[in-house]
């Protein structure tokens, strides 16, 4: 991996950019934008470039129309940026100020979107190579065509299903709308292998198998009960006492009920009462107090037989039915949106990707929109998944093309915001060694800071598991970095560990409830120290005083971030919290509600 210099940087083929936070990535993106404009002559409109959130375009439209402006200034005028002063040191002033001129007038016909806009703009005006209808409704939300599918899946399926299928159908998911939840992500999901797999047969052996073991339970229960009965009540043996496992008042009584009424049945239940499982050899193993004998049944071990036989059963049941829905789902929503002329953000990726899939005519697709775009440049590289990076690829991975591939390979590791990891190892194996460059000064940290990240990380050769894909690559600090946090004229060290007080607890590690209010306590009196000491004016971050606004703090949920500002609060201290929860479902809007009616 080679350092990059944005200026040498070749401007054709695939080059991946690989880009810590604050090492300038948005500043790279806007100087290859500038070479592009001055160097290859490309108009604004050819020029591709790509990202991931509405708000990110905005902000990188901005940001590389301001960057043309600076060049533009610069030609007339000293600029103290040595990379724009060396990039316009080797291009001739008059051509390059009317290339600059032209690309700022035109800045708004340039192509900064989206990778669903891109591909909503790229079926639109290719719709007959495309296949893609010529008027299309954009579906902006599909939940409720998803949910009318999923009912309808829900009649078909389990309507005039025999009475102990549908009966496990409602005992395992109620109604659709559960099912449809459990479906997840795995509805979106499209080029990916679902675990566990189906497999028909086993479950056809394994219902043979739970109802020959149960047809064994019931046959032995009548004979073996009084002897069952008398082993759970039985003081001098190991069992548990506990709520959780064998209490005399309560839990063996119900136990023993329950037994009762799944020997009287003649069919499989639906599902297995709760807590029955501790009739099973191997659960009751696990319920045992350290003194006195382990009771020695054998139809605790009949009984322990079945209920593994009739779990996998009802595991893999479900597995197959999930597995079904999601089959018919995608299938009937794909149907009906093409009958109805709409089509949603997910189906703009899809069905461009289809397009060029197509022998002869995906070609010739491909060709029409590289004739169109020149190069392009996709930002937040690392949230790609298959389907994005096979059509980027498919355009412009060619000799005469330019596909710039830019982010970070450590935010490729988390699934929750959409990442995928394969997916960036593969382009980075697929990618010459040759054109991979790594971005190594970080403008945003102090030095202290950046010292320290790369001490932690270095640490092992392991720290983001894929070591074949991605590997740790140390940055140094801007000469130039902010100054460090000072608190009565000493500096701050960048990471600081504030571990709680457990003597308090005993040997017994602190719980969560227990443990929130003290870390919540301690957060909020370490930012009134701070600020106090600021007051003072002894704590300061480089020459300026330190602010409120210039303290986060980063919390795992909601719940914990309203305790820690309520325990600001209690100090007096205002703050704001970033939430993802909609605006009506605030107290404020609640009570709203009530005022309007009364006007």
């Amino acid at each position: 991996m080679q350092p990059l210099d944005p200026l040498t940087m070749p401007l054709y083929g695939r080059r991946l950019l690989e880009a810590s936070a604050g090492t300038g990535k948005t500043y790279t993106l806007a100087l290859l934008f500038l070479r592009l404009v001055l160097e290859r002559q490309l108009s604004v409109d050819r020029i591709l470039v790509v990202t991931f959130t509405r708000a990110a375009t905005g902000e990188l439209r901005d940001r590389i129309r301001t960057r043309v402006r600076e060049a533009l200034d610069a030609l007339d005028s000293a600029t103290t940026d040595p990379l724009l002063a060396a990039l316009l040191g080797r291009v001739e002033p008059a051509p390059a100020r009317q290339l600059l001129a032209d690309a700022l007038a035109q800045m708004d016909e340039a192509a900064i979107c989206t990778i669903h806009g891109f591909c909503q703009r790229i079926l639109q005006e290719n719709a007959f190579e495309s296949g893609a209808p010529f008027a299309a409704e954009f579906l902006e939300h599909e939940d409720d065509l998803r949910r009318q599918v999923i009912e309808d899946f829900w009649r078909n399926r389990f309507y005039p299903a025999p009475p102990e299928e549908a009966a496990w159908a409602t005992a395992t998911w109620g109604e659709p709308a559960t099912l449809l939840q459990r479906l997840g992500r795995a509805t979106s999901a499209l080029e990916v292998e679902l675990l566990p797999a189906e497999d028909t047969h086993l479950v056809k052996a394994l219902d043979k198998q739970s109802r020959e073991e149960l047809a064994a339970v019931r046959s032995h229960w009548p004979r073996v009960r009084a002897e069952v009965t008398g082993i759970l009540h039985d003081t001098g043996n190991r069992l548990k006492r506990s709520e959780k496992s064998y209490r005399l008042v309560d839990q063996v009584p119900q136990l023993l009920a329950d037994m009762e009424r799944l020997a009287d049945g003649t069919d499989l239940p639906p599902v297995l009462p709760a807590g029955i499982n501790k009739l099973a050899a191997p659960v009751m193993a696990t319920l045992l107090n350290k003194r006195g004998t382990q009771p020695d049944h054998p139809f605790f071990d009949l009984f322990g037989r079945f209920y593994e036989s009739f779990s996998c059963l009802r595991k893999q049941q479900t597995i197959n039915l999930l597995h079904e829905a999601r089959r018919f789902l995608l299938t009937e929503l794909d149907r009906r949106k093409r009958g109805q002329g709409v089509i949603a953000f997910d189906d703009l990726l899809t069905r461009l990707d289809t397009a060029l899939e197509q022998p002869g005519r995906g070609k010739q697709l491909a060709e029409r929109i590289f004739d169109r775009y020149s190069a392009a440049l996709v930002d937040e590289f690392q949230d790609t998944d298959p389907l994005q990076y096979r059509v980027f690829s498919r355009i412009f991975d060619r000799d005469n093309g330019a596909l710039f591939l830019i982010g970070d390979p450590k935010q490729a590791i988390y699934s929750f915001r959409g990442a995928d990891i394969f997916t960036y190892v593969r382009a980075r194996r697929e990618t010459p060694e040759a054109n991979r460059y790594t971005m190594t000064i970080n403008y945003r940290a102090t030095a202290a800071m950046v010292k320290a990240v790369n001490r932690l990380f270095s640490l092992r050769p392991d720290a983001f598991i894929f070591t074949e894909g991605i590997v740790f690559q140390p940055v140094q600090a801007a000469k130039e970095a902010r100054g460090p946090l000072m608190v009565d004229h000493e500096e701050v060290r960048p990471f600081t560990a504030l571990l709680l007080d457990g003597d308090q607890n005993g040997p017994k590690a602190l719980a969560k409830n227990e443990a929130l209010p003290l870390a919540v306590a301690r957060c909020a009196a370490e930012i009134v120290r701070l600020l106090a000491a600021a007051d003072l004016g002894q704590a300061t971050i480089g020459n300026k005083t330190l602010t409120a606004g210039d303290i986060a703090v980063l919390v795992r949920t909601h719940r914990e971030a309203d305790a820690v500002q309520a325990a600001l609060r209690a100090h007096g201290l205002t703050s704001v919290t970033l939430v993802q929860a909609s605006v009506f479902a605030t107290a404020e809007s609640r009570q709203l509600a009530q005022v309007l009616p009364a006007l």
